[in-house]
């Protein structure tokens, strides 16, 4: 292999000349292969308790995924919505609503849900618009957790300036009375 050269897979060695991938091909294979790298590595990660590295290598995929056009939609955004989750743990708001968003918008990839009429005819819309509307109230759901976090969060952090706020007045008028 010459630098800056795909590496080449085994079968190479062994097929004809004209069999052989393209560059081009062995490109594609070879980033493939080092985002399902990249996703063991998340779950490997998950599997440790190190949820920072997880999330970093879980983001990273979703990166590459849409970045090589190589993903499900509703599979890609499911795991965008769960991804949000650990941001929301966090306390990054942006991230997690940028997963969020992310994920509506890759949902809507796989489609309309069919219609009612079109799942009595059909077994297989039947199922199709039943994992779609699921998927889809998952996603919701990750936007209901998303909303309640931030309210709770905002409200701890009022609760404490108004605290703080009050302590402040009431340090002040302690002072002033015991100078009178």
């Amino acid at each position: 292999m010459q630098d800056g050269q795909p590496p080449m897979d085994l079968s190479d060695f062994f097929l004809a000349e004209e069999e052989k991938l393209s560059e081009q091909e062995r490109t594609k294979r070879f980033e493939m292969a080092h985002t399902y790298t990249l996703y063991y590595l998340a779950q490997v990660y998950k599997n440790l308790e190190q949820f920072e590295k997880a999330g970093r290598y879980c983001h990273t995929t979703l990166q590459r995924q849409l970045e090589f056009n190589h993903f499900v939609p509703l599979e890609w955004a499911i795991n965008a919505a769960t991804l949000s989750q650990y941001y929301i743990t966090k306390s990054c708001y942006m991230e997690g609503r940028h997963c969020l968003a992310a994920a509506l918008v890759v949902a809507g990839l796989a489609g309309e849900v069919p219609s009612e009429a079109a799942a009595q005819e059909s077994e297989t819309e039947s199922e199709k618009r039943e994992q779609l509307r699921q998927k889809r109230a998952e996603i919701a759901r990750c936007w209901i957790k998303y909303c309640l976090n931030l309210l709770q969060d905002a409200k701890k952090l009022l609760e404490v300036h108004v605290y703080s706020s009050v302590s402040v007045r009431n340090s002040g008028l302690k002072k002033t009375s015991l100078r009178l």
